[in-house]
């Protein structure tokens, strides 16, 4: 995902948005996390993922 977009964690697999969200937190690769959300647009991990997507210009 480029910088200053998010997609939702379906979005990034229709069928298995769980799945993402435990890939996500438990991967060490260096992925943007911080740029997927949940479907009703809220973030997951409060405070340090929105001063991250606020730093990239997502309103």
């Amino acid at each position: 995902m480029p910088e200053g977009f998010v997609r939702t964690y379906g979005d990034v697999d229709p069928h298995a948005p769980r799945l993402v969200g435990r890939v996500l937190a438990t991967t060490t690769e260096t992925v943007p996390w911080h740029r997927v959300v949940r479907a009703d647009g809220s973030v997951a991990k409060g405070e340090r993922q929105l001063r991250l997507l606020v730093g990239e210009g997502v309103p």
